[in-house]
């Protein structure tokens, strides 16, 4: 996947689905840019706490040389609730606010 389809990373979704083993070893592989090695860029959707997120970024960065990395949930729930103006809105509430009626 990595050369055929030109991908220079991976987003793994839902990983308290699957052991963190596999992250590990496709994070090893090397793809080529023309003549050029490449590690892969990834990052993983645990989709939980602080502490779970870091245990399992431990477990599956374990002896890698090419580290993946994990989307931070805990502190998008703490942004969004301080901004609670940045929450989304529904279209017929933006139209009303704005003014559209588009």
């Amino acid at each position: 996947m990595i050369n055929e389809a030109g991908f220079d990373g991976f987003r793994f979704d839902f990983v308290k689905g699957y052991g963190p083993w596999m992250v590990r070893a496709i994070q090893e592989l090397r793809g080529l840019h023309g003549n050029k090695a490449f590690k892969p860029f990834s990052v993983g959707e645990c989709w939980d706490g602080s502490r779970r997120i870091e245990d399992w970024l431990d477990q599956a960065n374990a002896w890698s040389e090419n580290p993946v990395h994990a989307f931070d949930f805990p502190l998008r729930y703490r942004l969004r609730g301080s901004m609670p103006s940045l929450s989304p809105m529904s279209p017929a509430l933006l139209r009303e606010r704005v003014g559209c009626c588009a």
